[in-house]
């Protein structure tokens, strides 16, 4: 298995409700080496199958973002059987610039 360089600071295997960020090696013109946390959510409740939602795969593109917010905060973990993985700023660099 290769190691990536990606990191998460929540714990896929936990039930329950967690929000938090995925760490990604990023650079810009401004720096050759950075990293940027993009928000995501995982929402967890027995065994079952896992879905990732996305949005944002365009930055100027609110309303999956938006839609995908408002999943993360009224979808508890009873209504779950599996795992959601919820990622509403796919293309996070694009979302912040408000630009494709």
């Amino acid at each position: 298995m290769v190691d990536s360089k990606i990191s998460a600071n929540v714990d896929f295997g936990a039930l329950g409700k967690q929000v938090g960020w995925l760490n990604i090696p990023h650079s810009r013109n401004e720096s050759g080496w950075g990293a940027m946390h993009m928000p995501m959510s995982v929402i967890a409740n027995g065994s079952g199958p896992t879905v990732v939602f996305t949005g944002g795969n365009h930055g100027d593109e609110y309303e999956g973002q938006i839609a995908l917010m408002k999943l993360v905060r009224s979808l508890d973990p009873g209504e779950v059987q599996g795992r959601v993985i919820i990622i509403p700023h796919l293309n996070y660099p694009a979302m912040r610039a408000n630009a494709r």
